[in-house]
């Protein structure tokens, strides 16, 4: 809820639009993996298929339908006690309150622990990438070995009587 009503700039840190970018996020990785099934991932061993561990995207997507749920009650039960027609200690704004969290807590844990490459780590293997291309650059142009020219005739006299 913003200051300003729901006109306003969001007050809640950019959490829903985090959610949205985590769902984008989510969209774009099944498409590579459905790209990489098509092409070479269809003859990496069946040992490196696996999900190694990580929530399948089922599970996340369940996790963010529950929680775009339980977003709607908080948000809708923040309303009604603001409007005064609910005590916010009540035990089923409490529920609200805890499941709200909950679902939150479990999307979060789901990035941290996700099987997507962090930031930095795509970054430092873009550099090395770049770094290795111009090194293969360099190499290829200044240390092939060149043919040598065209064989030209002696233009000396002693070098012809001499030789």
């Amino acid at each position: 809820m913003s200051y300003f009503g729901t006109s306003g700039p969001s007050q809640d840190g950019g959490f829903v639009q985090g959610i949205q970018l985590g769902a984008a996020r989510l969209h774009n990785a099944k498409m590579d993996r459905k790209r990489f099934a098509k092409s070479i991932g269809n003859i990496t061993p069946g040992i490196l298929q696996k999900n190694q561990g990580y929530p399948s995207d089922s599970i996340l997507n369940k996790r963010a339908t529950n929680y775009v749920d339980s977003y709607d009650n908080w948000v809708n039960t923040q309303r009604e006690i603001e409007a005064g027609r609910l005590d916010r200690n009540t035990e089923g704004v409490k529920a609200i309150e805890q499941q709200y969290k909950k679902d939150r807590q479990l999307i979060a844990e789901w990035a941290e622990s996700g099987p997507y490459i962090h930031e930095g780590k795509a970054l430092s293997g873009a550099v090395v990438l770049v770094a290795a291309a111009v090194g293969g650059y360099y190499l290829l142009n200044n240390l092939r070995f060149k043919p040598t020219g065209k064989p030209k005739g002696s233009k000396s006299a002693l070098y012809a009587v001499f030789s």
